[in-house]
């Protein structure tokens, strides 16, 4: 994340330039300070202002774009860290424009960050056209003014102001995309914590949801990237989760962060469950300065997220070479006796100490999830960096103690054969 980090300082520090000239070469950090708790208030709890143009207005906005901005570029360029077929696509691209669809960007803080992981993981001298779309004309301007400063020269910027409810609201969208986007193609799309303010209120939601996303994936070249965000709220990330279910039973190829695509989440099984990936950054000072203003914590940052592929096949997985893990599938759902001696997995939990002293992770291996636990400070697991685990770590679990009896939930521990194998981009 180190060279991620100075492209971002970067990009913030031309964000404060633009407030500064909205507000007359200064910033009232007071006031944004406060504008952004209000912000946080209304996008958290009730959730009064999701999807009530709250980028309409100016000193919201500025918030966003000195706050939240950085938050969500970081976010973008963790979650596309941890896909391999992101870096991937962008190696096949030669020679020709990148093209990014970005569905709510508000100023873009997305876009900026895709582009940017591709320059530097791509060719340097690559180029983009960026469509965004929004409710907000005065988002879609920061966000053109942004893009175009950040690749001089190189991006084309178009963008739509768009109503997706009522673009979007008919039946017919689900078998076309909006005429403005007819004959376009994208190499990436992404919607980024925009989804959970649509069709708030209504019954249906994550079907008009589902059949959005459905007619715009036709819009993805073959290989093209689906990139799909939200909050690590309860309600918004379960959301999600739903969403990623019905988008595979519809053949996207699920790429990241699931261990397998071909199954229904399992958190879902469970209404107070949720799945969300948290890491630590490095605050541009001026998102520091204004945390500590609204008494907010940004040491670390959560979202919850999926990645599909376009035309990849159902049951890809990341894995551990090239194992193939389906037909291990279906040889254990074939056999009386489950064989744990060998578990690919996502870690999806903080560490938990129980009264007995015992460190627990949940693992999700696409089927289910379970846990697996050492008595805190035990050499065999601290060997292993068992008790330095973090979410979405992928593991390996060779030969685990199993310590759940019949008809409990799997538990698994650590005894003197037991390996662990921690994969982490």
């Amino acid at each position: 994340m180190a060279e991620v980090q100075s492209i971002l300082e970067k990009r913030v520090q031309f964000n404060v330039s633009l407030c500064k000239k909205s507000n007359g070469t200064k910033i009232n950090l007071e006031r944004a300070a406060q504008n952004i708790v209000d912000l946080q208030r209304g996008l958290t709890g009730s959730r009064a202002l999701a999807g009530n143009a709250y980028m309409q207005k100016a000193a919201s906005l500025q918030s966003y774009l000195l706050y939240y901005w950085p938050v969500s570029y970081a976010q973008t360029a963790a979650a596309l860290g941890m896909t391999t077929n992101f870096f991937e696509r962008v190696q096949k691209i030669k020679g020709r424009t990148i093209r990014i669809l970005d569905l709510g960007s508000g100023p873009a803080p997305a876009s900026c960050s895709i582009a940017d992981l591709a320059q530097g993981k791509g060719e340097r001298n690559m180029s983009f056209e960026f469509s965004l779309l929004d409710s907000s004309g005065d988002a879609l301007s920061l966000g053109k003014r942004i893009l175009e400063g950040a690749f001089a020269k190189s991006a084309r910027v178009e963008t739509y102001v768009c109503n997706f409810e009522k673009v979007f609201g008919q039946k017919k969208s689900a078998q076309a995309a909006p005429a403005f986007l007819a004959n376009k193609k994208f190499d990436f799309i992404v919607a980024s914590h925009s989804l959970n303010e649509l069709w708030k209120n209504e019954k249906k939601r994550g079907q008009k949801i589902v059949g959005m996303l459905q007619s715009l994936s036709a819009c993805l070249e073959d290989g093209g990237l689906l990139i799909l965000m939200e909050p690590a709220l309860l309600a918004t990330s379960r959301a999600l989760m739903e969403v990623r279910d019905a988008l595979a039973g519809l053949g996207l190829g699920l790429v990241s962060p699931c261990p397998k695509s071909f199954f229904p989440c399992p958190a879902l099984e469970n209404p107070n469950a949720t799945c969300h990936y948290q890491f630590d950054w490095e605050m541009p000072k001026i998102v520091a300065d204004l945390a500590a203003l609204a008494k907010l914590n940004r040491a670390d940052v959560k979202m919850t997220f999926f990645v599909f592929e376009r035309g990849a096949a159902l049951g890809q997985e990341y894995g551990f070479g090239n194992d193939d893990n389906s037909l291990q599938d279906k040889e254990a759902a074939a056999s009386p006796v489950p064989d744990f001696s060998n578990i690919y997995a996502l870690v999806v939990s903080e560490p938990m100490l129980n009264k007995a002293g015992r460190i627990r992770y949940l693992l999700c291996d696409g089927k289910s999830r379970f846990s697996l636990s050492a008595k805190n400070g035990d050499p065999i697991a601290a060997a292993q960096n068992f008790f330095s685990l973090r979410r979405y770590d992928k593991v390996q679990v060779m030969n685990p103690q199993v310590r759940s009896q019949k008809d409990e939930p799997l538990s698994l521990g650590f005894e003197e054969r037991t390996r662990l194998e921690i994969q982490r981009l």
